[in-house]
């Protein structure tokens, strides 16, 4: 279809004159202001004030829907949940492997070299007895060699043995942390399942030493006492702390926190004419909105905002129009 002639020459003009431009642009950007300050109501179609009476008539839950919690009580109970999970723990049994390997194998050694040391005293070999005595090898247990009763060495390793094993069975932390003091742990004894254990109960390095000695050993004091120099200097923890664990745990019980806290049934009385407007009526009418946007999507503030865009241009065509009839001047300038 071949544009008339006039037409053309009109459109021509007007592409020409970057005046006429300005003030297309001067339209649209005022129809845009316009349409962004005219203020738009909630999806309730209700506006209120904490702490005002609602001047609306009353209002009735529409459907049955949950009272959402505030974003901030919801990470406050997140904290605690995190604050108020047990540190987990885990049975290491390469560590237990290796403490009865040190233990022993230093017991061995030691009484193999108090018995060089007790059978040159015994044959009167001063030398052999000072050379032995001058290695100082029992000098990190502060031990005097000439005090030592020796038993049969299997019968030490034996005894060194079994102590170890309930010393493993007790639960040893090593050294303990001071938030940990006084509380309990999470011991993982496979895989999501979980034994909590007071710290009191559980031996550590401040302990040992006494639990140790509250044992019935069948060796000499002196032995006893230089079995439990051993074990004190030779045994690592075997309850591990797992940070990994720890983390994971803390994270499934934040995840268990729920973003409600009610239900409100449909047909249920919201608020009344005239009712203050409370936290919790804010929560049920904020509560109803969210719902409500689920429900039917938040697509509507868009259709709202394009809908007053059409109404503000259809306002300035129509004002327009009217200067270009009854103004011309005032339309051309």
């Amino acid at each position: 279809m071949k544009v008339p002639k006039i037409f053309q020459t009109y459109f021509t003009r007007k592409l020409r004159s970057s005046r006429y431009w300005g003030r297309v642009g001067l339209i649209i950007a005022f129809a845009l202001v316009l349409a962004l300050i005219i203020p738009r109501r909630d999806a309730s179609g209700y506006v209120y004030e904490v702490g005002e009476p609602w001047d609306s008539e009353t209002l009735y839950a529409p459907f049955t829907f949950s009272i959402h919690k505030t974003n901030d009580s919801v990470e406050a109970e997140k904290l605690i949940a995190q604050r108020q999970t047990l540190k987990v723990f885990q049975r290491d049994s390469l560590v237990e492997t290796k403490n009865h390997r040190e233990v022993l194998g230093s017991l061995e050694k030691l009484y193999l070299q108090l018995k060089a040391y007790k059978n040159a005293l015994g044959s009167g070999d001063t030398l052999a007895s000072n050379r032995v005595k001058n290695e100082q090898f029992l000098r990190p247990y502060n031990l005097n060699p000439d005090e030592l009763v020796l038993p049969p060495v299997t019968k030490a390793l034996s005894e060194g043995d079994r102590l170890l094993n309930r010393v493993h069975r007790e639960g040893y932390l090593g050294e303990v942390s001071k938030d940990t003091v006084g509380n309990f742990i999470a011991l993982r004894t496979r895989p999501a399942e979980e034994l909590v254990l007071p710290t009191a109960f559980l031996l550590n390095k401040d302990t040992l030493s006494t639990y140790l000695s509250a044992r019935r050993v069948g060796l000499s004091s002196s032995s006893k006492e230089l079995l439990i120099a051993v074990i004190e200097a030779h045994t690592e923890a075997n309850f591990l702390y797992n940070h990994a664990l720890t983390i994971k745990e803390q994270e499934r019980k934040k995840a268990l926190i729920s973003p409600v806290y009610d239900r409100i049934e449909a047909g249920t009385i919201l608020i009344e004419k005239g009712e203050l407007v409370d936290k919790r009526k804010e929560a049920i009418l904020t509560s109803l909105d969210k719902e409500r946007s689920g429900q039917f999507g938040e697509k509507n503030n868009l259709r709202i905002f394009m809908s007053q865009i059409l109404i503000v241009f259809l306002i300035i065509s129509i004002l327009l129009a009217f200067l270009r009839v009854n103004h011309p001047r005032i339309y051309f300038n």
